[in-house]
């Protein structure tokens, strides 16, 4: 690959973790409003009280605080991933990530999706992709703890892309 087009790579990259950062802060901003919930001021939890009771208020706060060290984590293993120097962090923040991604992330996400307010169109993306978020965290851990490092991150770029995802939504 010639240096002009590695140049534009490291570009573009800088400005995605920099569009990641961007909406973690706002939406870490957001939080005043859920701790506790006010549903008079928040944009999200408007018009949900009534949805917050039973296991949605579990769900979302398994989701809105494992989902940005999720998120930052991604970015730690994007960073990490081709330096040999950082092979040992690189694989503990792996491990955590799948971890948190299976255990927390998605499952909050599960059980959010199952009040969207945009409908059944609504519930069934957010539970297809909490579902394939899932899946391609596992692979993603398959394939490292196989040495199969081609498919290794044609999985781990899935599951970045799907965890980032909702940052295109907001």
């Amino acid at each position: 690959m010639n240096s002009r087009v590695k140049i534009l790579r490291r570009i573009a990259i800088a400005l995605a973790f920099l569009l990641v950062i961007r909406v973690l802060v706002s939406i870490l901003f957001e939080y005043r409003y859920y701790f506790p919930p006010d549903f008079d001021q928040s944009d999200f939890l408007a018009g949900r009280r009534v949805s917050f009771s039973g296991w949605y208020g579990f769900g979302f706060y398994l989701h809105i605080i494992s989902g940005p060290i999720a998120l930052v984590a991604v970015l730690a293993m994007l960073a990490t991933g081709k330096s040999k120097r950082f092979r040992t962090v690189h694989r503990t923040t792996g491990k955590v990530l799948v971890l948190l991604t299976v255990a927390a992330v998605c499952p909050g996400g599960l059980i959010m999706a199952s009040k969207a307010i945009g409908g059944t169109i609504a519930i069934c993306g957010f539970c297809s992709l909490a579902i394939a978020t899932t899946v391609s965290a596992l692979a993603t851990a398959h394939f490292a703890r196989k040495k199969q490092i081609k498919a290794h991150l044609d999985w781990a770029y899935r599951s970045a892309i799907l965890l980032c995802s909702p940052i295109a939504l907001r």
